[in-house]
C-alpha cells in the first residue's frame, strides 16, 4: 500500500513538472528546484531509485551467469556496475523516451514468449533451469521476430537505431497504418511463432 502511494505520488508530481514547463523534457527538473526544499526532496526521489539499479546490476549479473556459469558473479556485477556508472556519465540522455521505447520493444515480445511457452507447453512441469537444460534456440527466434515487428511498427526515436529500422522500412515499401500498435502486433507475433516453434517440437 505504502509502496503504491508512493508511486502514484511520484507519476503525479512528475506530470505537474512536465504540464509547468509546457512538456519540455529538458527543463522538467525546474519546477522541483525553484520552490523551498525543492532541491532536497528531488534527491530523496533520486535516492529512492538507487535500490532498483542494485537490483538491475544483480539480474543482469546472473543473467550473463547462465551463459559463463564459472564467472564469478561478484566480478560480474562490479564490472557491470562500474560500465554502467561510465555509460551513464558519459553518453547522452536526452533522448530518455527513445532509450525507454527501445526497451519495451524488447520486453514486450519476450513475454509474448515465455507467456505461451509457460501456458501452452511447460505448464506445471516447470521451466528446466538445470546445467543440462537443452538450448532452445528457435524461443530466441521467436524473441527477434516479436522485436523485429515492434520495430517496424514503430522505429523510436534511438538514435541510429531508429534510422536502421526506417531504412527498413523503406526497403520493404512498408507504411504502418495508425491502427497499429507496436506492442500488441510484437506480442502477437512472437507467441504465435513460439506457438508455432513449440508444436513441432512436440510432435
Amino acid at each position: 500500500m505504502a509502496y503504491g502511494l508512493t508511486q502514484v505520488v511520484a507519476y503525479v508530481l512528475g506530470l505537474l513538472a512536465l504540464a509547468l514547463v509546457a512538456g519540455d523534457s529538458a527543463a522538467v527538473f525546474g519546477p522541483f528546484q525553484h520552490v523551498a526544499l525543492g532541491t532536497l526532496f528531488f534527491a530523496v526521489f533520486v535516492l529512492r531509485e538507487v535500490d532498483q539499479s542494485f537490483a538491475d546490476v544483480y539480474s543482469t549479473a546472473m543473467s550473463i551467469q547462465n551463459l559463463t556459469p564459472r564467472v564469478d558473479r561478484r566480478l560480474l556485477t562490479v564490472g557491470l556496475g562500474t560500465l554502467t556508472t561510465v555509460l551513464a556519465l558519459v553518453l547522452n540522455m536526452n533522448n530518455y523516451s527513445g532509450f525507454l521505447t527501445l526497451i519495451g520493444s524488447v520486453f514486450v515480445p519476450m513475454l509474448g514468449v515465455l507467456a505461451v511457452d509457460f501456458f501452452c507447453f511447460t505448464g506445471r512441469r516447470g521451466w528446466d533451469v538445470s546445467e543440462r537444460a537443452p538450448a532452445r534456440w528457435g524461443m530466441l527466434f521467436a524473441w527477434v521476430a516479436g522485436i523485429a515487428t515492434y520495430q517496424l511498427v514503430n522505429p523510436g526515436t534511438a538514435g541510429w537505431w531508429s534510422r536502421l529500422w526506417t531504412h527498413v522500412q523503406a526497403t520493404l515499401h512498408f507504411t504502418p497504418s495508425n491502427w497499429m500498435s507496436a506492442s500488441l502486433l510484437s506480442f502477437a507475433v512472437a507467441a504465435l511463432v513460439t506457438g508455432v516453434i513449440g508444436a513441432f517440437s512436440r510432435a
